[in-house]
């Protein structure tokens, strides 16, 4: 059986779906996107190739087809199986510690200002 299917059927079953219930979505989901070959449970050259890719890799690389940014500016959280850009945790913190220490009499907006990237 094909390594992305047996994750999202695990990731199914952790949420509670039955057995049989989360081959079924999972099989269904994975031939609707193009992973599976459609009526079977053979993986197609794509699946075979986000099978052999870890969480971090694949939601790395879904982030960086839907915005088009470089993977290299995502970072990954394995609690929540989802990325965020790098710069804006960095610019949380720096918010953070603004706020905490006063130091800076900067406010939000133009810390936001500041701190834009493009």
């Amino acid at each position: 059986m094909p390594k992305i299917l047996d994750r999202l059927v695990q990731q199914l079953k952790a949420k509670g779906k039955s057995t049989k219930s989360a081959y079924a979505i999972a099989t269904s989901r994975l031939q609707k996107a193009g992973n599976l070959k459609i009526g079977t449970n053979q993986a197609t050259a794509k699946g075979t190739k986000r099978g052999n890719m870890t969480p971090s890799q694949r939601a790395k690389d879904r982030q960086s087809k839907y915005t088009g940014n470089p993977k290299s500016v995502y970072r990954y959280h394995l609690a929540k199986n989802r990325v965020t850009k790098k710069w804006e945790i960095i610019k949380e913190n720096i918010k953070f510690v603004v706020r905490k220490t006063e130091m800076i009499g900067l406010t939000e907006d133009e810390l936001d200002v500041y701190f834009k990237r493009n």
